[in-house]
């Protein structure tokens, strides 16, 4: 059996998947590609998600995030954000 150490650094080595479902242009404040920091391409949307509506882990495995504008979906767990809850003292709700 791994221990906990090998998998919490499996789980945080991997690559998160997100989306961002935005229910009209006006939501989108930015949106740019180009060079960032060191000639390294990249991506920046800036956006509003409205009023906050809910917040909630999607069978346990994805983070949402409800907006009257938006939603917001992270690939993302409530136990993967537990050691961040503990090292700096914020709450996560379940």
């Amino acid at each position: 059996m791994p221990s906990n150490t090998n998998e919490e650094s499996a789980a945080t080595s991997r690559n998160r998947v997100f989306t961002v479902d935005l229910r009209t242009r006006n939501a989108i404040r930015k949106a740019s590609l180009g060079e960032g920091k060191c000639g390294t391409q990249g991506l920046l949307i800036e956006g509003t998600l409205g009023m906050l509506k809910k917040a909630s882990f999607v069978d346990g495995l994805i983070l949402e995030v409800i907006g009257t504008s938006g939603v917001l979906r992270i690939d993302l767990t409530s136990q993967e954000l537990l050691p961040l809850r503990d090292a700096q003292g914020c709450e996560i709700a379940n």
